[in-house]
């Protein structure tokens, strides 16, 4: 850490009186706030584009629709320049790979629930709970590519119930899992494009899809490269980032605050919006743990391009995440992009095998042995695994590879 790093926060017990009372009090200014923004936008509902050609080369051989994210449609440039997240460019440059591959492109939110379509598209690509709905009022001969940005419903659904499960067997406490509806999104499709690093999340695909094309998420290149060979890794390894975002039981928060029990001498730094609603009654449950623990900093959560997230990475030596199910987990990414290890579990879908280490027992005590050993890994192995770490991000896993990867795999199916 150098002088002029900036304070880390610390996030206030949410569950005391006096928290309850400032957050029933702001509840109404965020709605009016909300409201604002609706009415300063022009509109209630998810954005909409037509005709999207801006890498077009010459006359279109069809039309497409890509039932993603719309609203950073509404000034790409700039949604380049300053994104915090790699979804929005991920659908920007599925349309441009559309485009180059000769489709103009219709852009609607995956959240649109009043979408209908009303032309004969040739290529359908998208996700999310509408998708199975749009496909039904396409004609048959309409190109059907889901999105698989999670892994396989049933898979995710079985998992998280598991792993409340665990929970209830160890804390005699309950919480209630979020549920995946039930879906036949990908046996539906012509093709199923993953976002899946290793052959874990790939093989939850596998019997479901008539085809099944996988590629890499990307990080955020939200700051320069870290400067490895200055970072002091003797003290870095004895800490820790969690890095995500809700749903804690899904992501293993529980099983890793656990852990830090029972490893009083390393210190866990959580980055996670700990005060949004799905997660009340995990905060509740975890209360003690979070907030009452001295090895543990609740910080809540912070925006990947602010000064302190750079501080934490410089202060730790490691990014750990527990989850059960997901994709290829977009948080660890950009962690190692920053120099931070991974300490994952098969289901974030990296593969770590050379610049990290895997969780391969997902149990409390399995965790306590793996970050115990992390925390002893030599100095020279520290710097070696975090170098190939900022490595494999910033030059395989960015959004100009996945742009790549998307064009070359629908060139393929489309036969263009």
């Amino acid at each position: 850490m150098t002088p002029d790093s900036p304070r880390v926060p610390r996030m206030t017990d949410p569950t005391t009186v006096g928290a309850r009372l400032v957050s029933k009090a702001r509840r109404p200014l965020g709605k009016v706030k909300r409201a604002f923004l609706r009415r300063g936008s022009g509109g209630t509902g998810p954005a909409r584009l037509v005709g999207y050609d801006r890498h077009l080369s010459s006359a279109a051989r069809g039309r497409a629709l890509l039932l993603y994210v719309a609203h950073p449609f509404a000034d790409e440039d700039r949604e380049r320049l300053t994104f915090t997240r790699s979804v929005g460019v991920k659908s920007l440059e599925i349309a441009k790979a559309l485009n180059e591959l000769g489709y103009q492109v219709d852009v609607v939110d995956w959240q649109d629930a009043d979408f209908a379509p009303s032309l004969d598209y040739d290529v359908l690509v998208g996700m999310g709970p509408h998708y199975e709905r749009v496909c039904a009022l396409l004609p048959e001969t309409t190109t059907k590519v889901y999105l698989g940005t999670g892994a396989y419903w049933r898979y995710e659904d079985e998992r998280e119930h598991g792993r409340a499960q665990y929970l209830l067997e160890r804390r005699r406490f309950w919480i209630e899992p979020r549920g995946m509806a039930p879906n036949r999104c990908a046996e539906i499709s012509d093709a199923v494009i993953a976002l899946g690093g290793n052959e874990h999340i790939l093989g939850t695909w596998a019997s479901h899809a008539k085809r099944l094309l996988a590629v890499n998420n990307a990080a955020v290149p939200a700051h320069p490269l870290p400067d490895l060979a200055a970072k002091d890794f003797a003290a870095a390894r004895a800490s820790f980032l969690w890095f995500g975002s809700v749903y804690q039981i899904l992501r293993g928060l529980d099983l890793v605050l656990e852990a830090f029990q029972r490893l009083p001498g390393l210190e866990l730094w959580v980055c996670a919006p700990l005060e949004a609603t799905p997660d009340q009654d995990f905060v509740r449950a975890f209360r003690r743990e979070l907030f009452h623990s001295p090895n543990v900093h609740p910080v809540g959560w912070i925006d990947l391009r602010s000064p302190i997230f750079v501080s934490l990475a410089e202060r730790c030596a490691f990014i750990v995440t527990a989850t059960c199910t997901e994709s290829m987990s977009g948080s660890v990414l950009n962690c190692m992009r920053a120099g931070l290890i991974p300490v994952v579990t098969r289901s974030a879908g990296v593969d770590v095998e050379g610049c990290g280490l895997l969780l391969e027992d997902e149990t409390v005590d399995g965790i306590v042995s793996r970050l115990a050993e992390a925390s002893r890994l030599p100095e020279r192995e520290c710097l070696r695994l975090a170098d190939e770490s900022v490595r494999r991000a910033a030059e395989e896993y960015t959004t100009e590879n996945f742009g790549k990867s998307v064009r070359e795999h629908l060139g393929l199916l489309l036969g263009v």
